[in-house]
């Protein structure tokens, strides 16, 4: 299991998703994650729940606003291609993510 490397799955499932970036894929899932981290998604929910504190909606819209704002603006694709590159189905649903972490506290 990963919390061999890290200490705590909470750290490995951050360090995953910051190197191989699967919030990119709009599909991503829970069960992708759990899969991912070899571990259950129900010991995936906990953590995320009490080592994270969020839950997988907030951790995949905090993952692709950070991505998307770290692209660089001047790069020639429109808004609707970088969205797309960040994992975001629709423009509806970037604006959504964007309300919502207003209203979250976030896990940082």
């Amino acid at each position: 299991m990963c919390t061999k490397k890290y200490g705590s799955l909470g750290m490995a499932l951050l360090d995953y998703c910051e190197l191989w970036q699967p919030f990119r894929s709009p599909s991503w899932s829970l069960s992708d994650l759990s899969f991912a981290l070899d571990c259950p998604v129900e010991v995936v929910e906990a953590v995320l729940m009490n080592e994270l504190e969020t839950d997988f909606v907030t951790l995949s819209a905090v993952f692709r606003l950070s991505y998307l704002d770290q692209m660089p603006p001047e790069t020639r694709l429109d808004f609707a291609k970088r969205l797309q590159m960040a994992g975001f189905h629709s423009l509806e649903d970037y604006e959504i993510s964007r309300k919502m972490l207003v209203f979250s506290k976030g896990f940082f």
